[in-house]
């Protein structure tokens, strides 16, 4: 049996956040959530996270200083980039420093597990 895929949403926003994580719980991944990038970054240490998704916009660091972070401890991580003020430069600016996608909040929940299967090879 395959090892359950694992999924870590980092946002600031309390519904978002224990939405999402519900989201992935019912669609049978292991699913974990960080309301900040502090709390991603020692969460990431502790276990091999197969993606991650992270908000934009958080207080104190923002989506793109964690992606840096994320892929420098594993420069192999999937981390995807979601936000509700993004432009064509951050999501250019998020892709050249490595994140597997870019989403456009709101995502729905297709698009989400949609990106899962991507991301982890599924077909």
């Amino acid at each position: 049996m395959e090892p359950q895929r694992s999924v870590l949403i980092v946002d600031d926003d309390d519904t978002l956040r224990t939405t999402l994580e519900k989201i992935f719980t019912k669609a049978g991944y292991l699913a974990e959530a960080a309301r900040n990038a502090q709390e991603a970054v020692k969460k990431f240490s502790e276990r091999q996270w197969d993606l991650v998704l992270a908000d934009l916009k958080m207080p104190r660091r923002n989506g793109l200083s964690l992606l840096d972070e994320l892929r420098g401890l594993r420069p192999e991580a999937k981390v995807v980039i979601m936000t509700a003020y993004g432009d064509q430069e951050t999501r250019q600016d998020a892709v050249r420093r490595g994140a597997f996608a870019y989403l456009d909040k709101p995502v729905s929940r297709a698009e989400l597990l949609a990106l899962c299967h991507k991301a982890f090879g599924d077909t």
